[in-house]
């Protein structure tokens, strides 16, 4: 595993949302999560389905969402590195110095 998500497992399920919000999650790692949707909502103590108890965790609404995807489909013309901006979107709005 990277070392990014020693210690944060939390962090990868962020990266994996932001990917779900631009559309660019793909299908196995949507499944796989889909997958792990009852151990999700046994630990966030909700029946939502695993997106849902990721923005309800990081109190994340639709303005949020919409401007993910507005930041999305500016950077793709440059660079279309999804993974890449996952993890820039995430270092940027949720990363402690």
């Amino acid at each position: 595993m990277n070392n990014r998500y020693v210690n944060k497992p939390f962090l990868r399920l962020l990266e994996l949302y932001i990917l779900w919000v631009i559309k660019e999650l793909p299908k196995e790692k949507n499944e796989l999560l889909i997958k792990m949707e009852p151990q999700l909502q046994k630990t966030y103590k909700s029946k939502k389905k695993w997106y849902e108890i990721i923005a309800d965790e990081m109190e994340l609404n639709e303005n949020f969402n919409s401007e993910i995807v507005e930041k999305w489909e500016k950077i793709k013309l440059y660079n279309n590195n999804v993974e890449l901006f996952s993890q820039k979107i995430v270092d940027t709005y949720f990363m402690e110095d």
